[in-house]
């Protein structure tokens, strides 16, 4: 909490990450649903794409994880809700990057996101998403 949002940075290969000051970078493998005011923006929602570019200068307040409910990152106008149906995740959820080198990733199955499935290893080394 308290670092800000400097870039956002949108991939052709449907990742989202969000530079935090000099500190760290969260890249999402998901889209993330964008909230305010009592609205939710999803990926393809008339205005999303304005609300990413919104996100630049803004101060993380909150972060949070739940069972069963995802990852909320709260800035100041607006809040990321990381919450994917099965069908929306490949292998990797998000990864927090520290200037540090130290790291975290979040995959189906594991907490938060038991109820997404889990990912394993086919004997032709592919990954196949799982019940949860």
């Amino acid at each position: 909490m308290g670092s800000r949002v400097y870039s956002v940075s949108v991939a052709v290969t449907e990742t989202v990450t969000l530079y935090l000051d000099d500190i760290a970078s969260l890249t999402l493998e998901v889209w993330p649903h964008l909230a305010r005011g009592g609205t939710v923006l999803r990926h393809g929602d008339a205005g999303y794409s304005q609300a990413l570019l919104d996100l630049p200068g803004q101060l993380v307040t909150d972060a949070s994880e739940r069972s069963r409910d995802g990852m909320r990152l709260v800035l100041e106008d607006w809040e990321l809700r990381i919450d994917p149906r099965a069908d929306e995740v490949y292998v990797e959820i998000a990864l927090l990057r520290m200037s540090d080198q130290s790291w975290n990733c979040w995959r189906p199955g594991e907490t938060p996101f038991e109820h997404v499935g889990a990912v394993s290893e086919d004997v032709d080394g592919s990954a196949t998403l799982g019940p949860a």
